[in-house]
């Protein structure tokens, strides 16, 4: 298992970065043998609704209508 990334000890002076996470993923071809690790941090950089991918949108929108129709608020 990987060292936490974010987690400091309690003495430690807190420090100031635009990073809120880092999601990992591996994956491997379908015939392959090895895998390979994709590695993205995810920063305090927000992007208005306007900025968003088409995309992006349609999925947003088709989980708000599956959240309706199980009567989530």
């Amino acid at each position: 298992m990987d060292p936490l990334k974010y987690q400091r000890p309690a003495d430690r002076a807190a420090v100031e970065s635009p990073e809120w996470m880092t999601v990992k993923l591996r994956y491997k071809a379908p015939d392959g043998e090895k895998s390979t690790l994709l590695e993205v941090p995810v920063k305090d950089d927000p992007v208005g609704w306007a900025g968003t991918s088409t995309d992006f949108k349609l999925a947003a929108g088709v989980a708000l209508f599956g959240e309706k129709l199980r009567g989530s608020d």
